[in-house]
């Protein structure tokens, strides 16, 4: 009996311990408050959370002196958080969203910098270890990357900031780009009481029809012996190595479209753009393959990489790359010698993650060698990008977690009312990697869903920002520089709807474009001096309108 009273009081003893760290320690007085960095070590005596690490990071050149904290959720999840002093916290936490597919820690010391308390995850899994086959046999981790981890993750940054500065965080807020921008638009749906404000950016939806279309584009660049591939065997070696022509198609759109918009700055709006590529492309003598022109074959590739893959029946599975987009279809689409003739449609996430719950499909050392004998009688079969049909999409089973993970539910009204939450997306027109019709689509959607079709009423609840010449989250040659996290928490915090945000192109560090970005389906059209109208020091906000 002694024995068991013993048990009991070491319980309640180290009970007290975590209840009373970390606002107060054993060695503090009512009268003595502990410094932010003790308090900051003191995590680790709390109970409710599965903390490994709590102890202050120096500051560095991006951020200040930081209470920084790792942990783990159910064994699976690891999470990070990174927690500004108390008297620099503005009052927000901040769930960074990840790219990819993840299975890494990312650090915001830009954010913590101006006064957000950070947390992040790797999803579930280690892209160190796992790599994109940490869905195989294992459904946990393929639901921890679906959704489980952001909610989760949050849950425990909401957890940690009560338990560090003593009171609750005033706003929540989400930031993310591509599997990040997803992650969004998938907690909106899911969790919309997990924040008050989500950035989505680029959002990388649709995660088995992306796949589908990539594997489907491989198949037509690597037929025919590479017949209607983009790269062009300059040297007739055998080998494609020179990306001649995939310039030749960004300067002939360029040509046709950069004045579009009324300015020629190297930019292509899309939507102001009409490009035949039968009629617009230079074609080849028969029965030659030059670098100044196209084949029948190569002309056929470019109009698929442009409107998208179909299946059998001429249903629309995918969308394609936009117009300006093409500088980066190397890195995205062609297979040549600089990328091993692994373009990223052929990288990422295997198919089968989406196709087969089972099985991972695994692509042979060298794609090119389609003679490859397949070993298929073993416990992980091998699988070749020829083998894959479109068709079998309509009869494949969908996992729940592929089905969740795809973000494309426009009923967003738990969100955007009961939460009063706001939603803010953004999208470059330059995009290949996820192109850019799916957000625009799932705007209309939710506009149609939620509003009845109103913009005007869905504009004070969500809004949509298109950034021409942007590439996949930044880059591009359009401005592709703005300050979403600003603009958001504006509109959540004053009822500051953003009118504009204003974006830069910025070389060697000096702005070179700057304009304003505008709420979909407007646009910001020049109206500044006539006669300094391709001058870029006259592209600047003061020189565009939205309409």
């Amino acid at each position: 009996m002694a024995r068991t009273n013993t048990r009991i009081w070491v319980g309640v003893g180290l009970a007290l311990v975590a209840a009373i760290a970390p606002g107060t320690n054993a060695q503090t007085t009512t009268s003595q408050k502990p410094s932010p960095e003790q308090s900051c070590r003191d995590l680790l005596l709390y109970n409710r959370l599965t903390l490994i690490y709590a102890d202050t990071r120096p500051a560095s050149a991006e951020g200040p002196e930081q209470c920084y904290v790792k942990g783990l959720i159910g064994g699976s999840i690891t999470f990070h958080a990174q927690l500004p002093f108390p008297d620099q916290w503005n009052g927000r936490l901040l769930h960074l969203g990840d790219g990819g597919s993840d299975g890494d820690l990312d650090f915001a010391d830009r954010f913590v910098a101006r006064g957000y308390a950070t947390v992040n995850s790797n999803t579930g899994h280690d892209a160190g270890a796992e790599g994109g086959m940490f869905g195989f046999r294992n459904a946990r981790a393929s639901e921890d990357f679906a959704y489980r981890a952001v909610h989760f993750t949050t849950n425990a940054g909401k957890t940690l900031i009560e338990t560090y500065y003593g009171k609750q965080q005033e706003y929540a807020y989400h930031f993310g780009c591509s599997t990040g921008g997803r992650q969004g638009l998938v907690a909106a749906q899911l969790f919309p009481y997990d924040f008050d404000g989500i950035i989505a950016g680029a959002p990388a939806t649709q995660t088995m029809e992306k796949a589908a279309h990539r594997i489907s584009t491989q198949q037509r660049l690597f037929a025919d012996d590479f017949g209607g591939n983009l790269a062009f065997d300059a040297d007739k070696d055998g080998k494609q190595e020179s990306l001649a022509k995939v310039e030749l198609l960004a300067d002939t759109v360029l040509e046709k479209c950069d004045k579009a918009d009324g300015i020629e700055d190297g930019v292509v709006e899309p939507p102001l753009c009409k490009f035949d590529p039968g009629a617009d492309l230079p074609k080849c003598p028969k029965g030659q393959d030059l670098a100044t022109c196209f084949t029948p074959k190569q002309i056929d590739s470019v109009r698929h990489l442009y409107e998208g893959t179909r299946n059998s029946s001429g249903k629309l599975v995918y969308p394609g790359a936009p117009l300006g987009s093409e500088s980066s279809w190397p890195r995205v689409y062609i297979p040549h010698i600089g990328n091993g003739f692994r373009p990223r449609a052929l990288g990422g996430r295997a198919l089968a993650s989406y196709l087969d719950r089972e099985v991972p499909k695994l692509v042979p050392p060298d794609p090119t060698d389609i003679d490859y004998e397949l070993v298929k009688d073993i416990e992980l079969p091998e699988w070749g990008w020829w083998e894959f049909d479109i068709d079998d999409l309509d009869s494949a089973e969908m996992a729940d977690s592929v089905r969740l993970a795809r973000g494309i539910d426009p009923k967003l009204d738990r969100f955007l009312f009961r939460q009063g939450g706001k939603l803010l997306m953004y999208h470059g027109w330059a995009d290949a990697q996820i192109p850019p019709k799916p957000t625009v689509d799932y705007h209309e959607a939710v506009v149609s869903s939620v509003f009845n079709g109103n913009h005007e009423e869905a504009a004070k609840h969500m809004r949509l920002f298109m950034a021409p010449g942007m590439d996949h989250c930044g880059r591009g040659p359009g401005p592709n520089q703005a300050d979403y996290l600003a603009a958001l928490d504006g509109w959540v915090t004053a009822g500051e709807a953003p009118e504009t945000i204003v974006a830069r192109h910025l070389t060697d560090g000096v702005v070179d474009n700057e304009r304003p970005l505008c709420p979909y389906p407007e646009r910001a059209v020049y109206v500044g001096r006539v006669d300094g109208i391709n001058d870029p020091r006259n592209w600047v906000e003061e020189s565009f309108q939205c309409r």
